[in-house]
């Protein structure tokens, strides 16, 4: 709860005035918080998304260039993910819903670049927790990380075999 009402961030009243509650997503509250602890409670949301938004195309510039070496090519794309897509809409604005959006946006891209780069499981992991966190839509996105991790994943048939028989009893 918070005494001052920050900008651009959806606010339920209850029935005290003197204190609002903020509808922010998980990860992106928990992703302001050392900014609101060396910035002060007044640090605006926005500045977060625009800080993710740029990292979102250096990140897109990164897997990029992991995938095909060639710096041009991450150029082209870090230029048409910064400015010829929905993400600078989103991370201009950076209103709560944007800000959640964006912030899963950067850790699935975060993922995928781990996934591509030293494919470290807990890293993976820990990036697709935080995603979820942002937006829980997002679990949709697992099964393209298993098949990316499908050989660092130990006993992976094992697993499949255990999921299917599980998702079994939901289909009874």
């Amino acid at each position: 709860m918070v005494r001052r009402k920050p900008f651009l961030v959806k606010r339920i009243n209850p029935c005290w005035k003197q204190y609002a509650l903020c509808c922010l997503s998980a990860n992106a509250s928990n992703s302001l918080m050392p900014f609101t602890l060396l910035f002060g409670e007044n640090f605006p949301q926005q500045y977060l998304a625009h800080f993710l938004g740029a990292l979102l195309v250096v990140l897109t510039m990164k897997l990029s260039y992991l995938i095909k070496k060639d710096k041009q090519l991450a150029l082209w794309s870090g230029l048409l993910v910064g400015l010829g897509s929905i993400i600078f809409y989103l991370s201009s604005v950076g209103s709560v819903w944007y800000l959640g959006q964006i912030t899963a946006a950067f850790f699935l891209m975060a993922a995928l670049t781990e996934s591509f780069g030293k494919k470290r499981l807990v890293a993976v992991s820990i990036l697709l927790g935080a995603a979820y966190l942002s937006r829980p839509h997002t679990i949709l996105s697992l099964p393209l990380y298993v098949y990316l991790l499908r050989k660092k994943i130990p006993n992976i048939k094992k697993l499949f075999t255990t999921c299917h028989s599980f998702f079994d009893i939901f289909c009874l």
